[in-house]
This record gives C-alpha cells, sequence and structure tokens, in this order.
C-alpha cells in the first residue's frame, strides 16, 4: 500500500536493459497487485516467475507498446502499461548500450516539448559494456573482441549530457548506477564507470541550485549480496534475484 501511495503521484518511463526491464516488471507487478486484489497479499509467482520479470524478452512483443506504436526510435520490444485507477504512464523502453540510452533521451527530450509523457525517468546502463560476451554488440564495428574504451566513456558522457537536458522542474530523473557483477576482471572498469558518473550528476548539482536529477548507488546497497556464495542470485550473473530488484524499488 505504501508504494501505490508513493507512486500514485508520478507518470514513470524506465530505460534500460534487461536488468531495469526486470525491476520495472517486478514493481509493475506489485502496484497492479495493489490496484486490482481483493487481499493484501501477493504470490511470489505475480513479481518474480519469468512470465512476468521477462515480459517481451528475446525480440519476442508478447505485449505491444500501444503508446509508441510504429515510433521508430522506440524499440518493439519496448512495454507500456496504464495504471491503478488514474491510468497513468508506467513505461519500459528498451536500450542495450550507452549510445542506445543517448538515442533515446535525445528523441524524447524532443518529445516532451510537445506534451508532457512522464514526471518520472529511471534510467541505468552500462551492463553491456561490462560483459566480454555482449560489448562487441556496443562497438560501432559488431566485432567480437573489439572493446573501444574511450568510445564506452564518449558514449557515457553523452548520456549524462543527455540526463542534464531531460530533467527539469516537472520531470524527475534517476541515474541507477551498477552493482558490481561475478567477473572479477571487471570489477575495475565497472567502479570506475560508477564513480564517473556520480562526480558528473554531483558537479551538475553543485551548479544547479533546481537541478531535478539523483543518483542511487546501488553499487553501494549491494555490496555485501553480490559476489560468491552472499550474492543474490539471478537467473545469470548480471541479474539479480527478487530481494536485489525490491531493494532497488525501495
Amino acid at each position: 500500500a505504501e508504494l501505490a501511495v508513493i507512486f500514485s503521484n508520478f507518470s514513470i518511463l524506465w530505460i534500460g536493459d534487461s536488468t531495469v526491464r526486470r525491476s520495472y516488471m517486478t514493481l509493475r507487478a506489485i502496484l497492479d497487485s495493489y490496484h486490482n486484489a481483493t487481499t493484501n497479499s501477493i504470490s511470489m509467482a505475480e513479481v518474480d516467475s519469468p512470465h512476468v520479470i521477462d515480459r517481451n524478452k528475446d525480440n519476442v512483443p508478447e505485449e505491444p507498446c500501444h503508446r509508441w506504436k510504429n515510433v521508430e526510435w522506440i524499440d518493439p520490444t519496448s512495454l507500456c502499461h496504464s495504471l491503478g485507477p488514474t491510468l497513468q504512464n508506467f513505461d519500459y523502453i528498451l536500450a542495450k548500450c550507452f549510445r542506445d540510452i543517448h538515442y533515446v533521451i535525445n528523441n524524447l527530450t524532443a518529445v516532451r516539448q510537445e506534451k508532457q509523457l512522464y514526471t518520472l525517468i529511471v534510467v541505468s546502463g552500462g551492463t553491456w559494456e561490462m560483459s566480454p560476451h555482449k560489448r562487441h554488440e556496443c562497438s560501432p564495428s559488431g566485432r567480437k573482441r573489439h572493446f573501444d574504451k574511450e568510445r564506452m566513456w564518449h558514449n557515457l558522457e553523452d548520456v549524462l549530457q543527455g540526463l542534464r537536458k531531460l530533467q527539469s522542474s516537472q520531470v524527475h530523473v534517476v541515474w541507477r548506477n551498477l552493482p558490481i557483477n561475478q567477473h572479477e576482471l571487471e570489477k575495475v572498469l565497472w567502479m570506475d564507470t560508477n564513480k564517473l558518473v556520480q562526480n558528473n550528476i554531483k558537479d551538475f548539482l553543485n551548479v544547479s541550485t533546481n537541478g531535478n536529477l539523483s543518483y542511487i548507488d546501488m553499487a553501494t546497497a549491494l555490496k555485501p549480496r553480490s559476489v560468491l556464495y552472499d550474492r543474490i542470485e539471478g537467473n545469470n550473473i548480471y541479474h539479480f534475484g527478487l530481494k536485489g530488484r525490491l531493494l532497488f524499488i525501495q
């Protein structure tokens, strides 16, 4: 009930990869259960089954997004939803890499000049760039074993500049940083990325008297439960289980 009261004041958009989609679907299931249920309880299956948190996974749009139908800069596996009795927007746009997030943010900023769609935008990225198995898909060449770190930093800087433009007195933007994954060799890059983002947002807030941009430090919050046998395991090394997602939502 408390979550429903808090989020009832916002029209919310989530932007990012599958780690974002899973958190989005978890919260969506919780809020839908509150609005639709005749009891105060919710089952584990309603918030943690693959059918829920993996909706539209693997380029299969089981649930087409009506709000962004035929919009070329929106991935067709993105998700749209109307929440509660007031039918507030509660949407998710798939953006795997920093360059994809920047592309979405730029287009969204242009759209927002015409109509107000969201009052809270949650953004996260970097998992694909950190993954030795996925990062080539974020490079211009697309070649395996090709990773241009300088290009990654450039794309991330573009994202951060885009976040500054996206936030306003009417729109609160939240960046969720990257919890540490299980790849020992990637931890330095992972921590450097989080530090760059955190410092950038702090610098912006220091010079902006009305900045509406926040930073959620999930890496620190989940650090005790991020590695080896203490990790809150999801279905792969980049995903956290339900407890990790609930911590982010809180």
